[in-house]
């Protein structure tokens, strides 16, 4: 199985087969991911001992946002208002 986050559907299969007492391996076979990232999953976005699906997607939109790979160092902002203060496109 190759890479691939889970989308917002998978983590509401999660939360269903969980719901009806499926066990992980089984989850994970049925959602097509590696049973540690449904291991993960669960860890990762518990709220009071119970997985929560729409809070799980909207922290991981979250922690994706806010990753560091996609912040723009502040140097580079501060060039890029330089060229564009003298007309460069």
């Amino acid at each position: 199985m190759s890479y691939q986050q889970l989308t917002e559907g998978r983590r509401y299969q999660i939360s269903t087969l969980l719901e009806l007492g499926i066990s992980i391996s089984e989850i994970a076979l049925k959602v097509k991911c590696h049973r540690a990232t449904v291991y993960r999953e669960l860890k990762r976005n518990r709220i009071h001992n119970q997985y929560c699906p729409k809070h799980a997607h909207a922290s991981s939109v979250s922690r994706r946002k806010t990753a560091y790979k996609y912040r723009i160092p502040v140097e580079r902002i501060e060039f890029v208002r330089l060229l564009i203060s003298i007309d460069w496109s």
